[in-house]
This record gives C-alpha cells, sequence and structure tokens, in this order.
C-alpha cells in the first residue's frame, strides 16, 4: 500500500516499507541535535496527550497480559483525569510556549520552516527555522528531563513506606 501521489508530494518519506513520514523528532534525532532519551519521550508525551485529548489509546496487543481489563466510564475518566494532571505539570515545567510547541511538532506535525513562519515571520526563513529546530530540540530535552524527574518521584514515593517499617 502506497501514500497517494498528494501525499507524497506534501510530505518527505522514509526509504522502506510500510512508507513512514519524516518528521520533525526524526530529523532532530538523524541530526544528533537530541539524544535517545528525548525522541523516546515524545512518543510518550504525544500518547499521553491523546489520550487526555481525545480518550483513546493505541495498546498493543503484545502488551496486553491476563491483568489487562476494560475501564467501565468512571475509571475511564479517572484515568483520563490523571493523565491530564500530568500534562499540566509538564505544561508548568516546560512552559506554555514550549508545550505549544510540542503540540504542533508532535501532534500537528508541523514542520520547523512552518513553525518559524508562525513564530518568527520577521527572519529569514533559513536563520528561523534552525532556531525553532534549537528550540524544539531544548523543549525535548526539558521534556525528558521532566519525566526523568517524575520516574525518580515515583520510586521515592514506593520506598519511602517500605523504610518505615
Amino acid at each position: 500500500m502506497m501514500p497517494t501521489p498528494e501525499r507524497l508530494r506534501k510530505s518527505d518519506f522514509a526509504a522502506g516499507h510500510p512508507h513512514r513520514v519524516v518528521t520533525a523528532l526524526d530529523a532532530l534525532l538523524k541530526s544528533g541535535d537530541i539524544s535517545d532519551e528525548a525522541y523516546t519521550a515524545a512518543p510518550k508525551w504525544r500518547r499521553d496527550y491523546l489520550f487526555a485529548r481525545f480518550g483513546y489509546q493505541e495498546i498493543s496487543s503484545q502488551r496486553l497480559g491476563t491483568s489487562y481489563y476494560k475501564h467501565d466510564e468512571i475509571s475511564w475518566r479517572m484515568t483520563r483525569a490523571e493523565v491530564w494532571r500530568t500534562l499540566a505539570e509538564i505544561r508548568t515545567a516546560i512552559g506554555a510556549e514550549a508545550h505549544r510547541r510540542l503540540e504542533w511538532g508532535l501532534i500537528d506535525e508541523v514542520s520547523f520552516t512552518q513553525m518559524a513562519a508562525k513564530i518568527m515571520p520577521h527572519r529569514r526563513v533559513d536563520d528561523a527555522r534552525k532556531r525553532v529546530s534549537a528550540q524544539f530540540a531544548l523543549t525535548l530535552s526539558r521534556l525528558e528531563e521532566v519525566y526523568q524527574e517524575r520516574r525518580r518521584q515515583d520510586v521515592l514515593k514506593r520506598r519511602l513506606p517500605n523504610e518505615d517499617t
């Protein structure tokens, strides 16, 4: 199955099958501007965002174990609310502008050139694109740091009750 001719003209695709659009995230990883950890944090944020905003998750059938069960409506909404809280904490930690850039780059899949035209219309296109690319790389690095700090806090919460005994 191939992308339509219109889609082929619109986006850059990675070689191989299935065809896959080369995103801003892929470009940053390939150029070495972000670490593997920052690259991994981006899809996690994207999955959380899509779940919180639209209420669906893509769960691999390989990840479903015997403990997986279908949520009722109340627990599903509570889970979404928890993810919204997490996203709000991330937005506070990285800033509203950086969070908006995550939305543009990871949800809307806007190119750096398109971001630059919105953010820095008064600058030369190439200069603005480079600046936006660098800002996006910094945002992804900061996102990875926030997730790492959240993991540390979760580990501490689990360890504290055990230390009292």
